[in-house]
């Protein structure tokens, strides 16, 4: 599985996980701020996406 390496965008911390939000779906939550999000359909996909989103180098 991919490593979380980025930080919240909101809260600037690096305390996040994946979690398991329904049946079908994951996302990241950040542990300090509570945000959520991206949602994908495997764990990979949520970190690939957290790790990948706009305004990120």
């Amino acid at each position: 599985m991919s490593e979380i390496r980025e930080n919240c965008p909101f809260c600037a911390v690096h305390d996040a996980q994946v979690d398991k939000v329904n049946t079908e779906e994951f996302a990241i939550w950040c542990n300090n701020f509570g945000a959520m999000g991206p949602f994908a359909l495997s764990e990979e996909d949520a970190v690939e996406r957290w790790n990948g989103r706009p305004g990120i180098h």
